[in-house]
């Protein structure tokens, strides 16, 4: 890979242009879900590498959706959906 490597909001964005859905499961575990065929072992090594800062990103998106729902009065999806918009709008890396 060539030039300064990606924030982990445009590897999300990356992720999810591709079908991918990522997902915690705890603390520490990360869940890839989607296409298989997308999945390259580039960017495998790219998910695994930056894990950390992935999981974090995931806790604030749900973090907020959760607020989202119990204030907006939301649905979890649609909470889900909101969360990752705004948070994409507002932030850059």
């Amino acid at each position: 890979m060539t030039g300064p490597p990606p924030s982990k909001v445009e590897l999300f964005r990356e992720c999810l242009a591709r079908g991918l859905r990522l997902g915690r499961t705890g603390p520490q575990g990360m869940d890839v879900s989607g296409p298989r065929e997308v999945l390259s072992p580039s960017l495998l090594e790219r998910l695994k590498e930056h894990k950390a800062d992935l999981l974090d990103l995931l806790q604030l998106v749900e973090e907020r959706a959760a607020l989202m729902e119990f204030d907006g009065g939301l649905t979890r999806s649609e909470a889900d959906q909101r969360a990752l918009a705004v948070y994409f709008t507002q932030r850059t890396a």
